[in-house]
């Protein structure tokens, strides 16, 4: 069921715009032309990433939509991965999407990655998902415990989207502000490189650690105290950002996890330095939030911390954001 964010769908503007876009894409995938076509059973497809999570930094918006099926189990994704699916998916889209398509050279393990873009129109990046269908948290926590920990890393990380989307909406209104804010810095300064690029999931979790630090007295209840904290809060993030890279022992937990699923699965936990998903203790976010750097393979945040000096969390920083990316007529 979509949530009420969701149905709020301010049409005419561009967030309408994008998010009737993805209603239809995801009425096609749930077409039985689609599931035929493509092989699988289309249970649910779940809307995550920032449009999902409310946290998207107009107009450059992007989205996961994870499609979850029944007809996916976890041991034959571990045997045959994903891939077999993803040719004949493509050729789907193509078909329905046409000339607003734009697809990226190559498949992630788990993942189509592509646009869809039309002229004078916000750009839509999509992450196109598949995972098996899991009803709930523990009955996913409980079948990576026969998957190889590789492997966890590499085909389900992202099989917890649907809580992790969950989680960020449960966050106050303000950490939200700050998530968008740092999001369109993050956009800005990669905008034409994707070497050691963090995965906007990561950057909510770090602000949402940053903001944890402040002292109690600074946290706002009006937004006309949210600009007497931005120093304050940039100073937290850039600290946090050199403790972690600097700190091969890193074993950071966010405010707000449930600790009793790490209690639970502590088996799943990785090995250090990790920087643990709130709701998939068996996700390393050190290593899944940040995109391959070619080439300083050993250390992947080193990008993030020669960018970091220049992190801007004022509103000017979205004022230029959506300067940057204006759709072009």
């Amino acid at each position: 069921m979509a949530s009420r964010r969701w149905k709020k769908s301010y049409p005419g503007t561009p967030i309408g715009k994008a998010r009737a876009k993805i209603d239809g894409l995801v009425k096609v995938m749930h077409s039985a032309y689609f599931q035929d076509k493509v092989g699988i059973e289309v249970t649910e497809v779940f809307k995550g990433g920032s449009l999902g999570q409310g946290t998207a930094v107009v107009p450059h918006f992007d989205i996961d939509l994870v499609i979850y099926s029944k007809s996916l189990k976890v041991q034959n994704v571990v045997r045959d991965g994903y891939e077999t699916y993803f040719d004949t998916i493509d050729s789907c889209l193509k078909k329905e999407l046409g000339e607003c398509y734009f697809p990226e050279d190559k498949y992630t393990n788990v993942a189509i990655k592509f646009e869809i873009k039309q002229p004078g129109e916000s750009r839509i990046g999509v992450d196109l998902i598949l995972s098996p269908y899991f009803r709930d948290i523990h009955e996913m926590l409980g079948s990576l415990r026969e998957v190889e920990k590789s492997q966890r890393l590499k085909m389900f990380s992202v099989s917890a989207s649907k809580w992790q989307t969950e989680f960020i909406k449960g966050q106050d209104i303000w950490v939200r502000e700050f998530i968008q804010r740092a999001k369109a810095w993050k956009n800005i300064h990669w905008k034409d490189s994707n070497e050691g690029r963090p995965k906007s999931y990561l950057i909510s979790i770090l602000v949402i650690v940053a903001y944890a630090r402040l002292p109690p007295e600074m946290k706002i209840r009006r937004k006309k105290g949210l600009r007497k904290i931005v120093p304050r809060m940039t100073a937290e993030f850039k600290l946090l950002i050199k403790e972690i890279e600097r700190n091969p022992q890193l074993n950071l937990s966010v405010p707000g996890s449930d600790r009793s699923l790490q209690d639970r699965y502590h088996d799943l936990l990785p090995d250090q330095p990790r920087i643990i998903d709130p709701v998939n203790p068996a996700n390393n976010l050190y290593l899944s939030g940040i995109q391959r750097c070619m080439k300083e393979e050993d250390n992947k945040w080193a990008p993030f911390m020669r960018k970091i000096s220049s992190l801007d969390l004022s509103p000017a920083i979205i004022k230029q954001h959506e300067i940057l990316f204006r759709p072009t007529i």
